[in-house]
């Protein structure tokens, strides 16, 4: 699988919700390379130095999007950005998530971590169950999508105002219980994930987790994503190189 750098024409731009855009980028080799739960380093203009790491949403065709909030310079600058301009990409990026399994799996995402779950929920279909946790009603975003392919989704609301209220994690449990999951895979806030893996490990069920962490190069030169190794804790693995995606096992979250 390679990884290569993209001058994309930048096929559309949707605001979704609050801060929340999605821009579509046009680049066959780079959508034909694209696996779920990888991510590009996106070149957020002269004002920045350091690309910024933006998750994979979705593939179609030879369309490549991307789901952002609007969070900096950065990705104020994207924001901004208009169909028919170009943008620089480096990417695909990291170790996605192996959706080779047999067997219903659930997909847990929280905020902006629902993202980059929509390809896994995608191509599993009818074997995927999804719970995504919103902190409101009004920056509900691509639930919808994820309801036209999966079998069942969950969605919560920190605040009540639409779905369960409560965490993902909590509304997950009685899906566990009801159902035989070969895996399960989420993304989303660090105490979300420390949850999801307390989880399938209670219910003996592989869980593979994308981890959100600061990075300045995307492939493992500049080594600031460091996390600790569950297994060894002087060994450090890199969100960029070794992830973004772990087994929940591998890692101390």
């Amino acid at each position: 699988m390679s990884k290569a750098t993209y001058n994309a024409e930048i096929a559309a731009k949707r605001w979704h919700a609050g801060n929340i855009y999605e821009i579509i980028i046009e680049c066959e080799q780079l959508a034909h390379d694209c696996r779920p739960g990888q991510f590009l380093q996106v070149d957020c203009g002269d004002g920045t130095f350091l690309r910024r790491p933006i998750s994979i949403y979705n593939v179609d065709g030879a369309r490549v999007s991307m789901i952002f909030e609007v969070r900096g310079r950065g990705t104020r600058y994207l924001s901004q950005l208009k169909a028919g301009e170009y943008l620089n990409v480096l990417g695909p990026l990291g170790n996605g998530f192996d959706t080779d399994i047999d067997g219903d799996i659930l997909v847990i995402g929280g905020g902006l971590g629902v993202f980059p779950l929509y390809m896994v929920a995608k191509s599993k279909g009818k074997s995927c169950d999804a719970v995504l946790g919103y902190k409101t009603e009004r920056v509900l975003v691509s639930h919808d999508r994820f309801a036209d392919v999966c079998r069942e989704v969950v969605i919560t609301t920190d605040d009540g105002s639409y779905g369960v209220q409560g965490t993902a994690v909590a509304a997950a449990h009685s899906l566990v219980v009801n159902h035989h999951y070969k895996a399960i895979f989420a993304c989303g806030p660090l105490p979300m994930l420390k949850a999801v893996h307390a989880l399938a490990c209670k219910y003996n069920i592989p869980a593979w987790v994308s981890l959100e962490e600061r990075m300045a190069c995307g492939f493992g030169v500049c080594l600031a994503c460091a996390v600790k190794s569950r297994e060894n804790e002087e060994e450090y693995l890199h969100v960029c190189k070794h992830g973004p995606v772990f087994n929940s096992k591998e890692v101390m979250l």
